[in-house]
Order: structure tokens, then sequence, then C-alpha cells
């Protein structure tokens, strides 16, 4: 079975269970929306409710397959071929209180890192939605926003920052000035107490590979430049670059 096949099945299995519909979610419909080229072996499925990690463990069940519930609460299922991740449901507190009751079915979308990622793709007709109302006009300005205040979003997980930098420098977009004048005025928030070196050194390393020149801009312009572990690509740049003195002195 194929992953259009897999899908398909979804689908099925959700309308016999009477769970909520299941959209493909992040970087899929993302990329489909920007006219990337799709080359991925993962799908993120929600259906912007808790039934979604039941929907996760009747399609593994189905497909005879392993799944795993992980630490932050998503199902993954996997194939030999393709993996399929049921979101976590995610609903952040703050995003709860300001959407109250009547808009509760968009608290998962609301409560995405930024609003590029919070496209739905209907696994049928493959539309792609913008629940938020925002990620559309986001993309076309080449805007990395955060679909509520960075003060809710990059509290959430400040983790969030360092994927900020990776998506604007993968899609060659610019950070929004609410999310500059957060971070720059909030650095304990970002330090290196509250987020683990390797995970900085991961997000980071693509982006150095793809465009060194604008990631360090935009770490210097997030006043993150000296929170960065001095390892791996980051420092074969800063070496090459011969901006080694100057991330000492700023440490």
């Amino acid at each position: 079975m194929d992953v259009n096949e897999a899908l398909k099945l979804v689908v099925t299995i959700a309308r016999q269970n009477q769970i909520d519909k299941p959209y493909i979610v992040g970087g899929l419909p993302r990329d489909v929306y920007l006219g990337k080229e799709i080359k991925t072996s993962d799908v993120d499925l929600t259906t912007n409710s808790p039934d979604v990690l039941r929907l996760g463990i009747l399609v593994a069940s189905e497909l005879n397959v392993p799944f795993e519930l992980s630490d932050d609460g998503h199902v993954t299922v996997f194939t030999d071929s393709f993996d399929i991740d049921f979101s976590s449901n995610f609903e952040s507190l703050e995003v709860l209180k300001t959407l109250g009751n009547k808009k509760r079915h968009l608290a998962e979308a609301f409560s995405r890192d930024f609003t590029i990622n919070t496209l739905h793709q209907d696994l049928v007709s493959k539309k792609i939605h913008d629940p938020t109302g925002k990620a559309f006009d986001d993309i076309k300005e080449g805007i990395i926003r955060c679909p509520m205040p960075p003060s809710v979003s990059l509290t959430d997980d400040p983790r969030r920052i360092y994927r900020a930098v990776n998506l604007a420098v993968r899609y060659d977009f610019e950070i929004s000035d609410e999310i500059i004048n957060f971070t720059t005025s909030n650095p304990e928030l970002f330090s290196a107490e509250n987020i683990k070196d390797k995970y900085i050194t991961v997000k980071l390393a693509k982006a150095l590979k793809i465009d060194a020149d604008k990631t360090l801009r935009l770490l210097k312009k997030l006043n993150l430049f000296k929170n960065v572990p001095l390892v791996g690509e980051f420092k074969s740049i800063l070496i090459q670059k011969r901006l080694l003195v100057e991330y000492l002195q700023d440490v």
C-alpha cells in the first residue's frame, strides 16, 4: 500500500468511527502551496480534536503495522515506505482563553509555531485551507510570523525561535518585527538554560549550509548569536569568516 492509499483508508476509518475530519498539516501543505517539489516519506495529520490519537491507533491496527506514542503526545504509524504522524492536538492555554468556546476548533492551528505551518490540506479534494486566515498573506509577503502574539507562541516553546531562523533561510523569508522585538526584549527566555545545545545545533546546521550569511545575520538581529554552541558547522563558518573573536567577545 502506498501513502495515497493509506490516506484514503484514514478518511474511511475516520468516517466509520465518527471521528472528526482529518487533514494534512505542517510542512507538506505549506510546500504544496509554495509550489515546491514534494520529497517526503512523512505525513502529518490532524483532526483538530483529541480523537486524532484514536484515529492513529485504529489506522495502525487496520494496516497491521507498529505505532508509537511519543512523549509530546502524538502517535506515529510506521510502514516500510512511509510514516504517518497523528498530531498531539496541543492547545495553548493562552490560545484557548483568547479564542473562547465558539472558536475552540481553531485552537490547535493557533497554537502552532508559525502561520506558514498552520495550513490544512483536505485529504479528498486536496484543497489547501488557511484556518487562521493569516498564512496565505504571510507566505505571499515572505514573512515568518506567529499565529498569536510572540509572547504566547514563543513562550509556549522557546525552541521555536531557532525554527524561525531555519524556515526563514530555507524559504528566503524574513522574520517579523514582532518576533524580533519580543526575542531581543526577553533574552532570558532563549538562554542556554531553556534550550538544549543539541537542539540549536541541529536546527541551524541546514540553515548554515544553505546560506551562512543570512543565518548569521538573523542570529545577530535576534540577539541569539552568543547562544549558539561553538561546535560543528557553526564553528567552522565562524573560523572561515573570521568571526570567532566577535563571538567570543559576545559570550
